[in-house]
């Protein structure tokens, strides 16, 4: 977090990428890890432990990797805006959402 809070300090920097290369490093040798995708720091997570064998679950998916639906909901993002802010600014108390929210439930 602190490289990312203002200008690269290399110095600061270059220690702390060796120290998490040295670490990576280390994880690929444990046998819990043979199984998981260490090509890149951002596949490692825990996903793998959850979710079924042969299944793409990264922290950040690559674009070209989304599902038709999170390409939707990019495309389309801009009308979702466009309607909150008009939901804001009919009710920007909040006060009509507090008299309906609990009229819904599991009714509907």
């Amino acid at each position: 977090k602190r490289l990312l809070e203002g200008p690269i300090d290399v110095k600061l920097a270059a220690p702390l990428l060796r120290r998490a290369a040295q670490h990576l490093d280390l994880m690929r040798g444990l046998p819990h890890f043979a199984s998981h995708d260490t090509a890149h720091p951002l596949r490692l997570n825990m996903n793998r432990d959850y979710f079924p064998a042969g299944t793409a679950h990264w922290p950040v998916w690559p674009r070209e990797a989304w599902p038709a639906f999170g390409v939707f909901l990019e495309e389309h993002a801009h009308i979702f805006r466009e309607d909150l802010e008009r939901l804001l600014t009919a009710d920007p108390s909040g006060e009509l959402f507090r008299l309906v929210a609990p009229q819904k439930g599991d009714r509907l």
